[in-house]
């Protein structure tokens, strides 16, 4: 889709594989080539030792040879060697560490001299990780990273964090630029874009573009870059540009239906298409635009407000930003972009992806080549879905478990019967022969006859026994009745 539809040539990825094997990197890299996307840009985990540096309470990193900072660097700049990346070409490299804009720029004076920046510790630690990542790419062939010193590095800065409330927001935000863009020696807050003999730095500038429709990207994108241009020394100030648009959106009342997917099945391509025609617009201006990334993070819930870098916040709590969970999509996970834009979780969304039955599909979600001309063919790609082998295991463990409570319940239902029965047996068997005793035994029943002859007068009795009959009553009853 990257390479076909959206007629990309460059992809930045974050995070960057160091391990691995590379043969499974390789086989990435020719698939990128294939498609028609022979460039890259790989990122370095910065954040990761600015969150080392807040919970050790460090104001300087470690930076010693054997430290952690320093060799997974290192590994960083060997595996983006050429000899590994195949026909893909790197064209620059980045971090995943921006300032806070939101925190800074409230502390920005008039002029360079004029700030309390040093105040700020987070500015502080931020500045001196990227010095020493600096130094160490300046040593070019006998440096830490030398495949690095040959392209630009792109300084993160998420410019959706600028509190566009605070008074004088877009002069700070010049004055900001100027100043990181200076020496030390000139003035300046930072080293970071002085010629060093290597490829100079350039900003990466992040934008988040909310969902109505009045969002002024275009004019904030030209107040920078005119801004950038006022200020240029030597080679001049540039920039790449990276937009993201929001993934949810506010539904009803109803807590099951209180947030919504942004990813919708229209095939449009406004949404996408004119953030770029104004990228262009300005470029063509000012001529110090290097490049126009789409943030796609389809699957970068857990990003919460922070956008797509990290922020270097003045604590951990702050940095890690619990809003937002890669199984939940939070409705409280917003903030304000703009004057009044509310903003969610981000990622731009160029393909469509449902479920259905036993696949997952994909479909491109504009009606022609975003970076090119010609239209789109949108049919729906779809693939069965492996399970994974560890609920795969799990779900025939369960099958099996079930199975044999299943039988054992029969068998035990069956031997139960089976004992039920055998009593009955025993039971009747008794009964028979109790009876049996007690039939053996005669009954005696007798009635007293007076006879009428004279020869026969006097008192006679008649006496009947009987094993038939169940009393003497009823012997005396049927002597009665048939005499």
């Amino acid at each position: 889709i990257i390479g076909d539809y959206v007629a990309a040539n460059t992809l930045s990825l974050r995070p960057w594989p160091t391990d691995g094997p590379r043969d499974q990197h390789a086989k990435f890299f020719q698939e990128m080539n294939n498609a028609g996307v022979c460039q890259v840009i790989p990122s370095f985990h910065l954040s990761k030792f600015y969150a080392d540096m807040l919970l050790e309470g460090l104001s300087q990193p470690r930076t010693d040879p054997s430290s952690a900072f320093a060799v997974d660097f290192q590994r960083f700049g060997a595996s983006v060697n050429a000899d590994l990346l195949g026909d893909v070409s790197m064209v620059a490299w980045t971090v995943d560490l921006s300032l806070d804009l939101y925190e800074l720029l409230p502390l920005v004076g008039g002029d360079c001299t004029i700030t309390k920046l040093s105040e700020a510790e987070s500015f502080q630690r931020y500045m001196k990780l990227l010095d020493a990542v600096q130094r160490w790419v300046a040593g070019g062939a006998s440096g830490v990273a030398p495949a690095l010193a040959s392209v630009p590095f792109l300084v993160p800065l998420d410019i959706s964090r600028v509190p566009w409330t605070e008074p004088q927001a877009q002069k700070k935000l010049n004055i900001f630029l100027k100043c990181m863009s200076k020496s030390y020696m000139d003035g300046g807050w930072s080293s970071i874009f002085e010629d060093r003999g290597v490829a100079r730095a350039r900003w990466l500038f992040s934008f988040a573009e909310p969902l109505q429709a009045s969002y002024p990207f275009g004019n904030q994108l030209a107040n920078i870059s005119e801004a950038m241009l006022e200020h240029q020394s030597g080679s001049g100030d540039r920039a790449v540009v990276m937009l993201g648009t929001q993934a949810l959106k506010t539904g009803g009342k109803n807590p099951i239906n209180s947030v919504n997917l942004m990813e919708d099945y229209d095939i449009t391509t406004t949404r996408y298409i004119n953030p770029y025609v104004a990228y262009q617009k300005v470029e063509e201006k000012a001529k110090n635009l290097d490049g126009f990334i789409y943030d796609e993070w389809m699957d970068d819930w857990d990003r919460g407000t922070r956008g797509p870098f990290f922020l270097a916040a003045k604590d951990l709590i702050e940095m890690k930003d619990r809003c937002g969970s890669r199984f939940a999509h939070d409705d409280t996970c917003s903030r304000v972009v703009g004057s009044s834009g509310q903003i969610y979780p981000e990622y731009f969304g160029l393909v469509g992806a449902s479920s259905q039955l036993m696949q997952h599909c994909v479909i491109p979600r504009f009606g022609y080549i975003l970076f090119g001309t010609g239209g789109v063919r949108t049919s729906k790609k779809c693939a069965y879905m492996a399970p994974s082998s560890p609920w795969l295991f799990a779900a025939v463990a369960m099958l099996v478990v079930v199975a044999v409570l299943q039988v054992g319940r029969l068998l035990a239902k069956w031997c139960c019967q089976d004992k039920a029965k055998g009593d009955r047996k025993r039971d009747r068997g008794s009964a028979s022969s109790s009876d049996a005793q007690e039939q053996k035994t005669p009954q005696l029943g007798y009635i007293t006859v007076i006879p009428t002859v004279k020869a026969l007068q006097g008192e006679h009795t008649i006496e009947l026994q009987s094993t038939q009959l169940k009393s003497g009553m009823e012997c005396g009853w049927w002597l009665c009745q048939h005499t």
